[in-house]
């Protein structure tokens, strides 16, 4: 969507988030999408989530996610995308307006992922919810730590 323009986000909150702000949900809207993000450390990762909310009323037609944490000094000597969980089955809700739910399978995959959405009426949050994540590399050859890792969120308005 070439002629899409970033909704704007006033606030990021989540379920919760790994020792410090350094890995909080407000790395998630930095800009970085290589390194870095947001890192859960909840239980098996399901039911977490992180919570956008916006700085006026947006009608969202997409959201690109960028999977996994990659932290940036570890990534130069292992690939450490399999170092952390990585989310597999999630589920998108914009609170009252709009549908109640949209579910969506990410790639296990490194690359940017868009995935379309189509609220009714302009929202003013939107929610990530974990529902599965990806908890081995290929060929099951990294084991990764228990937490669970997304780099960057970008909301596109229609």
């Amino acid at each position: 969507m070439a002629d899409s323009k970033t909704a704007p986000v006033s606030d990021v909150t989540a379920s919760s988030f790994y020792k410090s702000d350094a890995f909080g949900p407000a790395n998630l809207i930095d800009g970085g999408k290589d390194f870095g993000g947001w890192i859960t450390d909840a239980g098996k990762c399901g039911g977490a989530w992180v919570a956008f909310r916006f700085a006026e009323p947006v009608l969202l037609g997409s959201v690109e996610i960028c999977n996994g944490f990659i932290e940036e000094e570890a990534a130069k000597t292992r690939d450490d995308y399999y170092f952390h969980k990585r989310a597999r089955e999630i589920t998108i809700s914009f609170g009252a307006a709009g549908p109640s739910s949209i579910e969506a399978t990410l790639e296990d995959s490194k690359e940017p992922q868009t995935i379309p959405l189509n609220p009714a009426a302009p929202v003013t949050e939107a929610r990530i919810s974990i529902r599965s994540v990806y908890d081995a590399s290929p060929g099951g050859t990294i084991k990764p730590f228990d937490v669970l890792g997304l780099r960057q969120v970008t909301w596109l308005m229609r």
